[in-house]
C-alpha cells in the first residue's frame, strides 16, 4: 500500500478514470481539503489500484459555503489531473 505514487508509476494505475470522477465530486461538494488517495497492488502484480479517502471536508469543512477555488481539489503532483 502506498500513500504517494511516483509519477513514473502513473501508467500502471488500473482505475485512472476514477480520478476524473473524484475531481468532479470534489468540485460538486466543495471539498475544502486536498484530495487523498491510497494505492495498492498485489504482491507480485504490476497494476496499481487507487482508492480515495478522507471526504471529511466536503461542503467547505462543514461551513456550508461554496467558495470557488478551481485548483483546490487537484491531487498534488499527479499528472492525471492534466489528462
Amino acid at each position: 500500500m502506498f500513500d504517494y505514487l511516483p509519477p513514473e508509476m502513473l501508467d500502471r494505475v488500473r482505475n485512472l478514470e476514477a480520478f476524473t470522477g473524484i475531481l468532479a465530486l470534489d468540485k460538486w461538494t466543495c471539498n475544502a481539503d486536498g484530495r487523498q488517495a491510497a494505492f495498492w497492488r498485489k504482491m507480485r502484480g504490476e497494476e496499481v489500484l487507487g482508492a480515495f479517502i478522507d471526504q471529511g471536508y466536503c461542503f467547505n469543512a462543514g461551513e456550508w459555503t461554496f467558495p470557488d477555488f478551481p485548483l483546490r481539489e487537484c491531487i498534488r503532483g499527479m499528472r492525471c489531473n492534466a489528462r
